[in-house]
């Protein structure tokens, strides 16, 4: 064992380690289509289309600028092709992995845990801690589902600053004050939800650092003040920019009104425990419940008390450890605070979501860690030439006559229970005990007392916990393996979410949309358009103001050539919510009866929703083309060119420019 502890001393071997175990989970994973908020956040959002364009970028969604510039770099290079998009994001997931065992080795290299078995094999405790942060699958929600990059860059930030502050605690190098204060910003601009860093800061400081005099309480209080300077950004951000959909103050504490705070909270107690159970064992996962989940609006509906009270227990429980045990006591700390802006009062529209997973992860990890410390210190670390120096001066006074021993053996065992210091690179870890003590009496009778004990490098439940641990990286990429199967195709995706979350509107309403264009892709695959009018009708069913499956039944109804049938559902749709996906259907509709007016009408409503909108501006080019309104047709076509300049109808639109230029 401490022979492969010494290898990994190698931090490229750590490195190789974690990035060979992601690879061989996420390796299925590189094709996976587009999903749910891919399509309005990457392949429908112009904003992005141009990473130069920072304007447009930063009035896009101000505050997760940083997440949607390196989308927007993606795109630059990948355009829609998924595989540099998933390539980023497996890159992301593996840097954290690697933090997750550098914030870990760091912790454990501080005197709190020198003396304790464990840390002899601290190089392997860190890396099957990363091993199963990486190889989670849990993490697939925030890994293979593209735009949930948001989740793990934000949490990367997150890592970067909590690494660099242990490191500028442990150091006292004013240049990683200035990192975490770096990429706590950088985090900020990523998700909302790292508003946290400088608590989750101030608790580290508190449990690790609290007894440690190298600075004074006022430094120590500055360091804390520049932190929490920091916390305003996020608000600040929403209130004085208005990015993405703030127009309403209340958003920046709010981030949907669709729920009362207190029925968001009363529900969280549930979600949270139904988060932990899946961590545990991590079964029946899913990737949207989306309107499923039984909503508890008070704290008795649904057993929510229950889930309260488990809670309430497991964080007085992290209390009551904390002197005997910091790493469990961090692990759960870690865990709350990871969840406490999206799993608390502040209401968001989607009450469960995995991807919310991916940081408060590593705080399970750390727990289960914990627990390989959880024994008594075996040995101590000490510094052996200080220990030698006060044996010797006992031992070898010359102004002694008569040495007491016994009061040196009572010393050393003074010496063997302080922990000293504890440093990877020295080359002892060892203590009074392996000291051989010569003495001479005056007599001039030596006796050599040998203290040394052998005893196992590891014990035996520390072995167990290592085989534990092996254990759960082995499983758990099975399950990573296997989730990842299931998102690299759209419709086995959502069929398994209709599977788990029956009575979601928006599963029926998206694996129909995935039917639907199977249907488009292949229209011999005629079964495909009927599963989706009959996905489409089950989602209405479930909510009738659900207008993307009225919009996109309309669309069923068109290539079915029931263009009355078309039109009401876009109607309906526009009721519900004006969408040129809708206006551009009921076009098409009267185009196929003949309607120019109308269609031409309903096309310019399109217009007016998305001026850049690709298939208006082709439908309006087309139509008044057929009108032969050359001046109009060259208009449309040409703005058409100017968004959409290699899609499948780009060169028509610029042979029929040709035939208005020769016209004129």
């Amino acid at each position: 064992m401490l022979n492969f502890e010494n290898k990994l001393k190698n931090k490229f071997l750590v490195i190789a380690i974690i990035a060979a175990l992601s690879l061989s989970v996420y390796i299925n994973s590189f094709f996976a289509p587009f999903t749910l908020d891919d399509f309005s956040s990457i392949t429908n959002n112009y904003e992005i289309r141009n990473p130069l364009d920072i304007a447009a970028i930063w009035n896009f969604y101000s505050n997760r600028f940083i997440l949607y510039f390196t989308i927007s770099l993606n795109y630059f290079f990948n355009g829609t092709n998924v595989f540099g998009y998933h390539i980023v994001n497996f890159i992301i997931h593996v840097l954290n992995g690697i933090f997750v065992y550098l914030i870990l080795n760091n912790l454990l290299s501080l005197e709190y845990f020198a003396g304790k078995q464990a840390t002899k094999i601290k190089n392997t405790i860190s890396l099957l801690a990363a091993c199963i942060f990486v190889c989670h699958p849990i993490q697939v929600n925030a890994v293979t589902y593209i735009i949930q990059r948001t989740a793990s860059l934000a949490a990367m930030f997150y890592f970067l600053s909590i690494l660099f502050y242990i490191l500028y605690r442990t150091r006292n190098k004013n240049r990683y004050f200035l990192l975490v204060i770096l990429f706590t910003i950088l985090a900020m601009f990523t998700k909302e939800n790292t508003i946290t860093i400088p608590f989750m800061l101030a608790f580290i400081e508190f449990i690790f650092f609290l007894k440690e005099h190298k600075i004074t309480w006022w430094k120590r209080f500055y360091i804390l003040f520049l932190l929490f300077l920091t916390v305003p950004i996020i608000p600040a951000t929403n209130l004085l920019f208005k990015g993405y959909s703030q127009s309403d103050p209340n958003v920046t504490f709010k981030a949907s009104t669709s729920m009362n705070r207190m029925h968001y909270f009363y529900t969280q107690m549930n979600v949270i425990i139904d988060y932990i159970k899946k961590i545990i064992v991590p079964y029946n996962l899913n990737f949207d419940y989306s309107n499923d989940y039984p909503i508890s609006t008070t704290i008795w509906e649904n057993n929510s008390y229950i889930s309260l009270v488990i809670l309430l227990i497991i964080g007085i429980f992290s209390l009551l450890v904390i002197k005997k045990n910091k790493l469990i006591s961090l692990g759960i700390i870690w865990f709350f605070i990871g969840l406490s802006v999206e799993s608390s009062f502040i209401s968001i529209k989607d009450v469960y979501f995995e991807h919310r997973l991916y940081f408060p992860l590593a705080g399970f990890v750390y727990f289960l860690t914990g627990f390989a410390f959880t024994g008594k210190k075996t040995e101590a670390a000490i510094n052996p030439e200080h220990s030698n120096t006060i044996i010797a001066e006992k031992c070898h006074n010359k102004d002694d006559d008569n040495i007491d021993t016994s009061s040196i053996a009572e010393e050393s065992k003074v010496i063997e229970n302080t922990p000293r210091y504890y440093s990877e690179n020295s080359k002892y870890f060892n203590t009074v005990s392996n000291i051989n003590i010569n003495t001479s009496t005056n007599t001039n009778t030596n006796t050599n007392t040998n203290t040394n004990t052998n005893k196992p490098i590891i014990n035996r439940s520390l072995y167990f916990s290592l085989i534990i641990g092996c254990f759960m990286i082995i499983s758990y990429s099975c399950v990573t393996l296997y989730r990842n199967y299931i998102f690299s195709d759209s419709i086995r995706l959502w069929t398994d979410v209709v599977k788990k979350a029956p009575g979601s509107d928006r599963a029926h309403s998206v694996l129909a949309t995935n039917y639907l264009n199977a249907y488009e892709d292949n229209k011999d695959n005629k079964e495909y358009l009927e599963l989706a009018e009959k996905e489409f009708l089950i989602a209405i069913n479930l909510n009738n103001r659900n207008s993307t499956a009225h919009c996109n039944l309309a669309k069923v109804y068109l290539l079915k050539d029931e263009y009355e049938k078309c039109i009401e559902e876009g109607k309906k749709a526009n009721q519900i919510s004006r969408s040129k996906y809708a206006y551009n259907n009921i076009g098409n509709a009267y185009l196929k009866l003949g309607k120019m007016e109308d269609a031409l009408k309903a096309f310019l409503e399109g217009y007016e929703i998305d001026p850049r909108s690709t298939f208006i501006l082709k439908s309006l080019g087309d139509t008044y083309y057929s009108m032969d309104d050359f001046i109009n047709a060259s208009f449309y076509y040409e703005e058409y060119l100017k968004y959409c300049n290699n899609c499948s109808g780009s060169e028509e639109a610029k042979q029929r420019l040709e035939e208005i230029t020769k016209r004129e």
